[in-house]
């Protein structure tokens, strides 16, 4: 005779209760799962927030001419020990099979951010930044067709609104007339010369999107901002030489002072895009770019007590409203 019993086909006692979540927990798991579905297009926020820190300290040195390549020196230099103290593999070269993406980000990149300085010269801002501002729409197209990445009907709403808002925010002349902050000894050659010139920008931003969705983890983020800070290095010096600009140095400890906090910002908000774009996919990425606008009018206001009309925060209202449309997991993201 065996020397086990059989199991009981009776429950000895009632069942037990449904075991009840506390509250903070589900909240907790709703946040965890919010974070983790997107933590690229969060990144990427972040970054513009640096970007615009940036551009805060270019407009307090606005008497300042050209930036010097030192500061592209530095984060180079800055990058490289950061890999080798960290033994990261190939500081310098950056992996075999991406170094051609690498070199090919720096230089799209190089472009996207000449594009829009050179814009200013004979373009008011607000037409400018209306024109930058159609880069997401060129990288949801490019990211669609060359990297096969969805685009969801709720990203292209996100997007359209996000665009209402920046031209309420930016409020350009062509739409709205009214006075323009233009030079009035622009041409009308050499404004068109800035549109062209600023859509060569949009193409850059956009291949800087796609470049480094395209590197992906292949390569180390540091990588990638070392190579745009070296090639920078590069053609920044022989773009000047070209065209004569003087090279300025900082006189005063002020100039010193924003320059290093430029430097900084730059490096920061590089550094969280590329690894936000590690994450995320080229069309939701280019999304949090919108954010830029929403932080310097912050910015402004708290650094110059510009006080934002109406239509602007009408504006950032709208922008707001479409991110977080676009990111939040309570809507269905058909395609």
């Amino acid at each position: 005779m065996s020397g086990y019993l059989p199991l009981s086909q009776e429950h000895d006692g009632p069942a037990p209760a449904n075991i009840v979540t506390p509250w903070w927990a589900a909240q907790k798991a709703q946040v965890d799962y919010f974070l983790a579905e997107n933590a690229g297009l969060l990144l990427v926020i972040c970054s513009q927030f640096a970007f615009a820190s940036a551009g805060l300290c270019v407009k307090l040195l606005e008497t300042l001419e050209p930036p010097t390549p030192t500061l592209e020196l530095i984060s180079f230099c800055c990058c490289t020990v950061y890999m080798l103290a960290n033994g990261i593999s190939n500081p310098i070269l950056g992996p075999k099979g991406v170094r051609g993406l690498l070199s090919a980000r720096a230089l799209v990149g190089f472009f996207g951010i000449f594009g829009m300085y050179y814009s200013l010269n004979y373009l008011s801002i607000s037409d400018a930044v209306v024109i930058t501002f159609l880069n997401p729409f060129a990288v949801a197209l490019a990211g669609y067709l060359l990297l096969k990445e969805t685009y969801t009907k709720q990203d292209a709403m996100a997007g359209v609104c996000s665009l209402i808002g920046v031209v309420l925010i930016a409020r350009p002349t062509f739409l709205f007339g009214g006075m323009t902050d233009d030079d009035s000894n622009v041409t009308s050659f050499e404004r068109l010369r800035a549109v062209g010139v600023a859509l060569i920008g949009i193409c850059g931003n956009t291949g800087t999107f796609i470049t480094m969705r395209a590197i992906g983890t292949r390569a180390h983020p540091i990588h990638v901002l070392s190579f745009f800070s070296i090639f920078c290095i590069v053609v920044g010096p022989a773009a000047m030489t070209i065209t004569h600009e003087p090279v300025v140095f900082p006189m005063t400890w002020n100039w010193i002072v924003l320059l290093l906090i430029l430097g900084f910002s730059s490096i920061i908000g590089q550094l969280l895009l590329t690894v936000g774009l590690h994450y995320e996919t080229a069309t939701r990425g280019s999304l949090g770019s919108f954010s830029e606008l929403i932080f310097a009018a912050v910015l402004q206001f708290v650094v110059f007590g510009t006080v934002p009309p109406f239509l602007s925060v009408a504006g950032a209202a709208i922008i707001i409203s479409a991110q977080v449309y676009a990111v939040s997991p309570y809507f269905c993201r058909a395609p």
